[in-house]
């Protein structure tokens, strides 16, 4: 793929409109003018009126085909349309779409509109306090991720079980990985869903938690200060950088010491988080899940974290004859 730059940009935008869309929007590094980390053309889709929004998915990725195809770069896509863009950067200020907006560029749009239907039912959160249901659920699938993580799955049990210590060894510590990744997606989830508490700004995409704290208050720096006395943030953001890279990873073998230190800071920010929430009209269903998932993570957390492998099974060597033997 070749390096992304305005005319390719330019091209993958004026593919889209030929495709039915109404308006393209530029964001990302490439609108910011920073080259010196190029990634993707990030591109907005704004379609007059999708009609049914489970099309979202289908229009995405055709949309992110001919794109690519046109411009010879990766692109990633947004796809919404007008009465959708028009709520989530108007009437919910912590939303992606209302950060998007403030740096977007326009790139290409169509002089011929369809029929709008202004008055619908869009598929995003449409209010604020929707808007925090949504990223109280990202974190109440974090906290569930974490629990998955914490004890051993079949693969490893069964590996242990037959004394295959190699395998056992890998499938253990690629858990071990999962599992400290899945703690920094508790503290991330935690961190974005206070930043829109206390600022009533929309989270950026930002995977360290330092930063998604440089503007919060005072209170809640603490708080996560405390949470996190025993680890290091930075270092826990490099676990979920270097997931799937094993080179990458800040550890290299199951530490069970490391582990229960990340886990136990991971639930203690994820209570806190919660408790910022309680007093507002968040489903109460989604709680009561919440709370479940958090209760099963503490118990798993006060158990043992690792099997045993059985040890191998003793060679059979075969019987010598002779005399004397």
């Amino acid at each position: 793929m070749a390096v992304p730059n305005l005319a390719a940009a330019r091209r993958a935008a004026d593919e889209l409109v030929s495709a039915g869309v109404g308006t393209v929007l530029l964001f990302g590094s490439l609108a910011r003018g920073d080259t010196a980390t190029p990634g993707d053309i990030d591109l907005v889709a704004i379609y007059d009126d999708l009609g049914d929004y489970r099309r979202r998915a289908q229009c995405r990725a055709e949309l992110q085909r001919r794109a690519q195809a046109v411009s010879g770069c990766r692109v990633d896509v947004i796809v919404t349309d007008a009465p959708e863009w028009a709520t989530r950067t108007t009437s919910v200020r912590c939303s992606t779409e209302a950060l998007i907006a403030k740096d977007a560029i326009t790139l290409a749009y169509t002089d011929q509109h369809g029929d709008i239907d202004w008055d619908k039912d869009i598929g995003m959160p449409a209010t604020p306090t929707a808007e925090l249901q949504e990223r109280f659920a990202d974190l109440a699938r974090a906290v569930s991720h974490l629990r998955a993580h914490l004890v051993p799955g079949g693969e490893e049990a069964d590996a242990a079980a037959r004394g295959d210590l190699s395998e056992h060894t890998a499938q253990e510590l690629d858990r071990f990985a999962q599992a400290c990744s899945a703690a920094h997606m508790v503290f991330e989830s935690s961190a974005k869903i206070t930043l829109i508490l206390t600022t009533d700004t929309p989270p950026p995409s930002e995977h360290h938690i330092p930063e998604l704290l440089a503007t919060q208050p005072q209170w809640v720096n603490d708080a996560f200060d405390a949470a996190a006395r025993d680890i290091d943030l930075i270092e826990l953001s490099q676990w979920h950088q270097a997931e799937h890279y094993s080179g990458r990873w800040p550890r290299g073998e199951f530490d069970d010491t490391y582990l229960r230190r990340h886990v136990s800071a991971a639930i203690s920010i994820a209570a806190f988080s919660a408790d910022q929430c309680r007093h507002l009209e968040l489903d109460t269903d989604l709680i009561r899940r919440f709370d479940g998932r958090l209760g099963n993570c503490q118990a798993a957390l006060a158990g043992p974290l690792r099997i045993q492998p059985e040890p191998p099974a003793r060679s059979q060597w075969p019987r010598r004859h002779g005399r004397g033997l």
